[in-house]
């Protein structure tokens, strides 16, 4: 029965982003499965943040608050389109290779929904903070700094908040059922995944880097494994669907887009500090972009997600929830060698990786990405460069800290390497074919 509520807590979430994603932003170059990759991270995060809000008011939670913004995006998609869905599914004519890779690519989801069933909540992250703070919100029906004080952490609330959601629709809490929540980022980003790259590279392509990232070894271990309750596949899913909105900004121009993408970049601030950079450098790439393009009024539009992170850190700075240490303390720089030995040994780590960062990297030097794709491989650089900084400040021992720590912040950027790596490797395809 758990799993049951679990699933209808799910689908309320994904029924609000896609309404609000029709009503709203009128998503009709995207298929309908495209829209699911998204409307999944759009009402989690809308949810999130309306739960917050209702906290910030002194208004408490219960049932009929919290599914009141699904009813009434409900009634606004259906006053606006006159019927309850439009859905138009086309059957894809696959060839032997695309239902090979298609097969593959459901296999792997299969087990790793059969993983995330067998084990209760199993990493430490998860049930010290993340799950934590998700059962004092529930039992107080509100958001309470008073959990990140008693704990000594500074995590932003949106894993918190939907820990605290999916309790609430079960009625109590249950730990092993609402794992479902990351396991469903990992079917959200493997859509996103596969549509942003099917227009770039052709379907077969697609399907095939979309199953080596589906198979990734850590990637699996986050979303129904070992390593299921950590937040990091999370970040991934934001930064990737962010950096693919940006994308699609610079092609399209939309201001519908950029108001998009401003909140998915405030959704990937609010569930992990990392995401904090990422806001910043795609917030200055937007700005420089506006700026050479001359369209000065859209500016403006940049207020909304800058609005969002500043929400957060007023409440954080008025409630006195503890800052992160890693930010707090100089760069020691007579790390460097023990550091930069330490990370390529991650990088290298093949039972978590594979061969990725390496075949990765040497299909990128040798095929650079051209026109827009280049800012996402700048975002890509500058994102991994805040992760190797924070082991220069870390107040913990540096080499035990990289290797706690570093592939998780290599999962959170895994997509982003993949998806350039896959457009560099279908350049390379094409002009060998040119050159024959």
């Amino acid at each position: 029965m758990n799993l049951l509520m679990t699933l209808f807590a799910i689908i309320l979430l994904f029924s609000l982003g896609y309404c609000l994603l029709e009503v709203f932003f009128n998503e009709k170059r995207r298929t309908f499965l495209a829209k699911l990759g998204i409307s999944y991270g759009v009402g989690a995060g809308i949810i999130s943040l309306y739960m917050f809000s209702l906290s910030v008011l002194g208004i408490k939670w219960n049932i009929v608050y919290l599914i009141l913004p699904v009813i009434l995006s409900f009634i606004a998609y259906f006053i606006k389109n006159k019927e309850l869905l439009r859905i138009r599914i086309n059957k894809p004519n696959l060839g032997r290779r695309d239902k090979l890779l298609v097969s593959l690519i459901l296999i792997t989801v299969i087990y790793v929904f059969f993983e995330v069933s067998l084990r209760p909540l199993p990493s430490w992250d998860g049930w010290s903070s993340f799950y934590l703070e998700g059962k004092a919100f529930f039992l107080g029906d509100f958001v309470s700094p008073d959990i990140a004080k008693y704990s000594g952490t500074s995590i932003p609330p949106l894993v918190p908040l939907l820990i605290a959601f999916v309790y609430k629709i079960i009625g109590y809490p249950d730990d092993k059922s609402s794992l479902l929540i990351f396991t469903f980022y990992y079917v959200s980003l493997l859509v996103v995944f596969f549509h942003a790259l099917t227009a770039r590279i052709g379907r077969t392509y697609s399907l095939l880097f979309t199953f080596i990232l589906c198979s990734v070894p850590n990637l699996i271990r986050h979303a129904g494994n070992v390593d299921v309750g950590h937040a990091d596949l999370i970040v991934s899913y934001y930064f990737f669907s962010s950096s693919v909105l940006l994308l699609d900004y610079f092609k399209n121009k939309s201001v519908k887009t950029l108001i998009l993408l401003q909140f998915f970049l405030a959704f990937g601030a609010f569930v992990k500090d990392e995401g904090l950079p990422f806001f910043l450098v795609c917030e200055i790439i937007i700005l420089v972009y506006i700026l050479v393009k001359k369209m000065y009024s859209k500016f403006v539009y940049q207020i909304i997600g800058i609005g969002l992170v500043l929400l957060w850190t007023i409440y954080k700075i008025y409630s006195r929830i503890p800052t992160n240490p890693f930010f707090d303390n100089v760069p020691q720089l007579g790390r460097f060698s023990g550091i930069i030995i330490a990370i390529t040994k991650e990088f290298l780590n093949f039972q978590r990786w594979e061969i990725i960062w390496l075949l990765g990297t040497i299909v990128l030097l040798i095929k650079k990405p051209t026109d827009e794709i280049r800012y996402i491989l700048i975002l890509f650089l500058l994102q991994l460069s805040v992760y190797i900084g924070i082991y220069f400040t870390t107040p913990r021992e540096p080499i035990a800290h990289i290797e706690g720590s570093f592939d998780r912040l290599l999962l959170q950027i895994l997509p982003i390497f993949l998806f350039l790596t896959a457009i560099s490797f279908r350049q390379l395809v094409l002009h060998k074919k040119r050159l024959h």
